[in-house]
């Protein structure tokens, strides 16, 4: 091992990497003021050896504060070391970057081939493994992978699968094995893959006894598509990636083998080839070493990630869970030292000091340590602890991540989508944080600014620029500039997925939540630019237009008051809501609000939508409704929908209904027949027409209120449609209780007042008289009263013939006593005592010396009462 000398170059960074104890599962460290903190440390690097001075890094105990250095070397180790080679490092697409063996293959009844795997960008197809045996069988052993499909072909077997997790294979180490005997089968980081069914196809090649799986005497080659022994080959289909640690076995592995190999270990097998054969031929390919446990730290530690920017612990934690990480516990201490000393190799310029958060215990929870980090390149770390509020900020911070997520670029100018990629990745290039694409173009940070950058452009011109302060990534929705027209443009870069919204922030919220008039993002980002319908250009026009179809309408009537019947001009007034929900399939919703309505100003519907139009029949005076509100309701759970830069939850036609609530304020015409005042039922009835010919529902509801102080009681009498035509047909029934007070009972008793009069002493003329004059008045007074309150009419009114009768049959008892009145003077055949009598001929004495049949007086009170019988009769026929 040889030690190098450099000059100590003490390297500038302030960067906040908290340990929480839960990360992991790992506890606390348990740092309090009596703590040996420096065995602590030295439990945390593990080899070290400490400096027993005071000086500047290192206080002894009891001088406030405590201030620990560690010291230790850094060593430079080639155990293990693989090999790696890889193709088209620098994006650049070749047909002459290839390995390929120069030696012709023997003859295999089965073998294994196992490597580690990392793209750096994905082509129409990463060619990863060929082998040719002739022009026509130049796919005879062939591994292919895109960015849907891993593809593998064995002679005539063929097998395709779908894999779902090709994200981890940009700038990821994935383990593959493929395994052939009489079947192919195909393990992922130790896993068995299983094939989609429907590209499934298993056929065997023999040639007699001797099955062979491989047949000798082809050529091998990695990183190109043969399509033909060692030529042919396609730009298109050009490997852009590392292949380390290639190995081919004759044999079949076992499962125990595969999982050690993917776990880095070694296996007893022996490879029949591997990278380090001599036999291979690289062209335009880096052929290197690598560690052999590289592959499988990634996989356990992942990726450390500095960043420049200002932060306390609570902002760390929250913007590295913005990238799916976390920032790295205490545990791992060592392997964040190494997996940094690139960013101190090319920062070393930049860099001073690096401050690290660490918790404490749960005693004071507001108190945190930072670990300053002084780093000499390849020789030596000296580190120090020292007190830190946790609400400090730092300059920057660390973020580990383990498993990398696509970061997903919308909103892409037209004019530029061919030249750049959609999904990205980001990757510390030479210590330079940046977003690398799958394909076509990387955005990256520099002088203040993160721009997009075409590969394809050899001039590499920015294309779209954002403005920051920082090399944290710009996620959410952000403007940035256009470098090719001077313009700017809304552009997403997100990392949420599908069912999710991406606020402002860059932070990710279920897109149900989205328009729900609850703020769930942190900036309120997710109730902005609340927009109800799916449209474009081309659908404006479209979806306000009338359907060329007819669509079935459901509605309901709420009547909810009577203010006016008007008898001498026939209308009656009714304030009602009417209505109509219907569904268009033309048009869809957004962000419906759970189990409730969304509602819709009226504008909004005038001006963007087509909405069924009714016609009110018979009617006078205004049409307009008074009052229109619409709403839409959710009829399921949506569908999530992701359209350019809008994020969305998408409710089709038949995923909701519009619901359109118009009140009016309607004079119906109806014909108020009062021939049998106050006894009559009137029947009124009420059309309401759709235009277009649309077709109402058979089932549409009418309610009507209990209205109690109208003169009639209105009965929903019967609700009839057809087609287009919906016909509401009202009963109106006379409330004629009132009448029996005012009118009936008053013509009753003035009635019997007259009758009495015949039971007045025979000779009192005077007082019959006047008693029964003053009841006729007193009736033609009421009469008069009854009369004027009601409309003038053609015909004769059951009231009318009531009154008309009673004065009648008064004025019959008026005649009767002015005959009695005559009969008496002429002193008729019917003798009388001299004494004073009544009607029956009873004198004082109480003798009886008149014959009642003779009795003029009886046989005119009989009269009267026939004739009241008769006016009765004729009351009854023509009231009911």
């Amino acid at each position: 091992m040889r030690r190098h000398t450099y000059v100590l170059l003490l390297v500038l960074a302030e960067i906040t990497l908290s340990f929480p104890s839960e990360a992991k599962g790992k506890g606390n460290i348990g740092l309090t003021p009596n703590s040996q903190i420096g065995d602590v440390l030295q439990r945390m690097v593990g080899r070290s050896s400490f400096s027993k001075e005071c000086n500047e890094f290192f206080l002894c105990p009891g001088k406030k504060p405590q201030k620990w250095l560690l010291e230790f070397e850094s060593v430079k180790t080639r155990q293990n070391e693989v090999p790696i080679v890889e193709f088209q490092k620098d994006s650049i697409m070749s047909s002459s970057t290839v390995a390929l063996l120069r030696e012709p293959m023997p003859s295999f009844k089965s073998f294994s081939v196992c490597f580690w795997l990392s793209i750096y960008y994905w082509r129409a197809g990463n060619s990863i493994i060929s082998y040719a045996l002739d022009d026509e069988r130049d796919n005879y052993f062939f591994l292919y992978q895109n960015e849907e499909n891993i593809e593998v072909t064995v002679d005539q077997i063929h097998l395709v699968y779908k894999h779902r997790a090709t994200v981890n294979f940009i700038l990821r180490w994935k383990h593959i094995c493929v395994i052939a005997t009489d079947t192919v089968s195909v393990y992922i980081n130790g896993h068995y893959i299983i094939p989609s069914e429907e590209n499934y196809s298993h056929k065997v090649n023999t040639s007699g006894n001797d099955t062979k799986v491989l047949e000798g005497g082809g050529t091998f080659a990695l990183g190109q598509d043969q399509d033909r022994p060692g030529g042919g080959y396609s730009v298109d289909s050009s490997l852009s990636g590392a292949v380390a640690n290639f190995e081919l076995f004759p044999t079949v592995l076992s499962m125990d083998d595969i999982s050690a190999l993917s776990k880095c270990q070694k296996v007893t097998s022996k490879p029949m080839l591997d990278l380090k054969d001599p036999a291979w031929e690289f062209n335009n390919v880096s052929l290197s070493t690598i560690p052999g446990e590289t592959f499988c730290l990634q996989q356990k530690e992942g990726t450390y990630f500095i960043f420049n920017h200002p932060a306390n612990y609570e902002e760390s934690v929250s913007y590295c869970r913005s990238l799916g990480g976390f920032l790295p516990h205490e545990d791992n201490l060592l392997m964040l030292l190494n997996a940094l000393k690139s960013y101190f190799n090319y920062r070393y310029m930049a860099f001073t000091k690096v401050h690290i958060h660490i918790n404490i215990t749960a005693v004071n929870k507001s108190k945190c340590y930072d670990l300053r980090v002084y780093w000499d390149p390849d020789r030596y770390i000296k580190a120090a602890i020292n007190d830190l509020m946790c609400s400090s900020r730092l300059s920057a911070f660390i973020c580990n991540v383990i498993e990398q997520k696509y970061i997903k670029m919308r909103g892409i100018p037209a004019k530029i989508k061919e030249k750049v990629d959609e999904l990205y990745q980001l990757f510390p290039y030479q210590a330079v944080n940046q977003l690398r694409g799958v394909q076509k173009s990387y955005i990256g940070f520099k002088n203040m600014e993160w721009c997009l950058y075409s590969l394809g452009d050899a001039n590499q011109s920015a294309l779209l620029c954002y403005e920051a302060h920082s090399d944290f990534p710009p996620l959410g929705r952000k403007l940035w500039s256009n470098r090719f027209d001077n313009g700017t443009s809304l552009i997403v870069l997100t990392l949420c997925v599908e069912g999710e919204f991406t606020c402002d922030s860059g932070d990710c919220v279920k897109v149900r939540y989205r328009c729900d008039t609850i703020p769930h993002c942190l900036d309120k980002s997710d109730e902005n630019n609340c927009k109800l319908l799916v449209q474009d250009e081309k659908q404006f026009g479209s979806i306000r237009s009338v359907p060329q179809t007819s669509l079935l309408i459901n509605g309901s009537i709420t009547v909810t008051n009577i203010p006016e019947i008007n008898l001498d001009k026939n209308y009656f007034v009714t304030s009602m809501w009417i209505n109509v929900s219907w569904r268009d399939d033309r048009i869809g919703f957004l962000n419906l609000a759970h189990l409730s309505e969304t509602h819709i100003d009226e504008l909004y519907f005038s001006y963007y939508m087509w909405t069924p139009n009714t016609l009110l029949n018979p009617v006078q005076g205004n049409l307009d409704p008074v009052i229109t509100t619409g709403s839409v309701r959710r009829l399921c759970n949506g569908q999530p929908e992701i359209c350019d830069t809008r994020e969305e939850n998408l409710f089709s036609a038949a995923c909701s209904e519009v619901w359109i609530r118009r009140f009016y304020h309607i004079q119906w015409q109806c014909e108020f027949n009062l021939m049998k005042f106050p006894f009559e039922k009137v029947e009124c009835q009420s059309l309401f027409l759709l235009e277009n010919k649309h077709l109402w529902n058979k089932n549409v509801s009418v309610f009507l209120p209990l209205l109690t102080h109208l003169p009639y009681k209105v009965h929903k009498l019967a609700v009839e449609s057809s087609e287009s035509a919906l016909i509401l047909k009202l009963l109106f029934v006379r409330q004629a209780e009132g009448y029996f007070v005012t009118t009936f009972i008053p013509i009753f008793l003035l009635v019997v007042i007259g009758i009495l009069t015949f039971f007045f002493e025979s000779h009192d003329f005077t007082n019959r008289v006047m008693v029964t004059l003053s009841t006729l008045i007193v009736m033609a007074s009421l009469f008069a009263q009854k009369a004027s309150s009601l409309p003038n009419t053609s015909y004769t009114k059951c009231i009318d013939l009531v009154f008309l009768c009673t004065i009648f049959f008064l004025s019959l008892i008026f005649s009767c006593h002015v005959l009695l009145l005559l009969m008496l003077r002429r002193k008729n055949r019917i003798h009388v005592s001299i004494k004073p009598t009544n009607m029956y001929g009873q004198t004082s004495t109480g003798k009886v010396y008149l014959n009642i049949f003779f009795m003029p007086n009886f046989w005119v009170f009989c009269l009267c009462i026939a004739s009241a019988f008769a006016c009765l009769s004729v009351i009854t026929n023509k009231c009911t």
